[in-house]
């Protein structure tokens, strides 16, 4: 089995890039993932409340888009159903048999250190 890191390499505190990689990551980029991520939220809202209309039964307007729901199913374990079901022991073998899911969150923020937003007071 392959041991993936628990941190990404650039999260690291001691982590230094090779030179010919070292690009800044821009204000602009950050404002625009900022704006992505509220229009995913949007856009999860909506899922959601067509969902809601089409098991209401409501019909899909005719022209060029259609739609249509595809259904995946599957099964994830989780510890707390695992308990009920596991030894102690089949625990444990478990736990170090199946490698942890990593997920990275970028999370893009007001830097309230900033002076621009300390004297606008949106810090």
């Amino acid at each position: 089995m392959t041991q993936l890191p628990s941190v990404s390499p650039a999260c690291e505190p001691n982590h230094r890039p090779s030179r010919r990689r070292r690009r800044v990551i821009t204000q602009e980029q950050l404002a625009r993932y900022r704006e992505l991520v509220s229009l995913e939220r949007q856009r999860k809202s909506l899922r959601k409340k067509l969902l809601d209309m089409l098991a209401a039964g409501a019909p899909v307007e005719p022209g060029r888009l259609r739609l249509r729901v595809r259904t995946y199913s599957s099964r994830r374990l989780n510890f707390k159903t695992a308990f009920g079901i596991f030894t102690p022991a089949e625990l444990d073998w478990i736990r170090t048999a199946i490698e942890p899911t990593v997920i990275q969150h970028l999370v893009v923020r007001s830097d309230p250190g900033f002076p621009a937003n300390v004297a606008q007071g949106t810090a």
